[in-house]
């Protein structure tokens, strides 16, 4: 028996006996409601754009460290009087992406392209810097780092960590004038002989 099969089987016999129970919230560190998870947006072939808008609004809503991250993005976007993403596009994409499980395959390619120095590794994130921050308690903001860092005390002082585990993309150009002239004094340390302390500010 294929493994999908299988698992609908086994879930199928569960439930007769105790009911359809969801997962415990306690137990996971973002919770999906079960309307808003991929088996069940694979069943949809139409209305796919505020589907998808409508589903990563409610996953920011049950998990507020998500909100303002994952829901900025409107599926369902026009630009002048027409969808930048056609529901057939939308369609296609998810039929496509619901054939395999593909992602230690891509995962693969992309390690390879970043090897050979291609422009391709600007957006892969070593799978051991991926786990370390799957594996820490998140707290996920979007932003620009460098120009106007998030993570601040009320005072308006940039908080600070023993550790942290980050992933920017790689060969961004930086004007010089925000290392030379960074009001918290972030990268003076860069400019002399190296670091003191094992504190480091985000």
């Amino acid at each position: 028996m294929e493994l999908n099969p299988l698992q609908n089987w086994l879930w199928k016999a569960a439930c007769s006996m105790r009911g359809e129970i969801d997962a415990d919230r306690r137990l996971v560190r973002f919770y999906l409601p079960a309307h808003v998870r991929w088996s069940e947006l694979r069943r949809h072939t139409t209305g796919l754009g505020a589907r998808l808008t409508d589903n990563l609004r409610i996953i920011a809503s049950e998990n507020p460290k998500l909100a303002g991250v994952i829901e900025r993005r409107d599926f369902n976007a026009t630009d002048q009087g027409q969808r930048v993403l056609e529901e057939d596009t939308l369609a296609r994409l998810i039929a496509i992406l619901s054939e395999q499980r593909l992602g230690r395959a891509y995962e693969y390619l992309i390690r390879k392209f970043a090897e050979r120095g291609s422009s391709a590794g600007e957006f892969f994130t070593p799978t051991e810097v991926g786990f370390l921050i799957a594996y820490m308690d998140a707290d996920v903001r979007q932003g620009n780092i460098m120009r106007n860092p998030l993570f601040v005390n009320e005072d308006g002082s940039l908080r600070r960590f023993h550790k942290i585990a980050a992933s920017p993309m790689w060969n961004q150009e930086v004007p010089a004038a925000i290392y030379e002239n960074d009001s918290d004094g972030r990268f003076a340390c860069y400019r002399t002989q190296g670091c003191q302390g094992n504190n480091r500010s985000a």
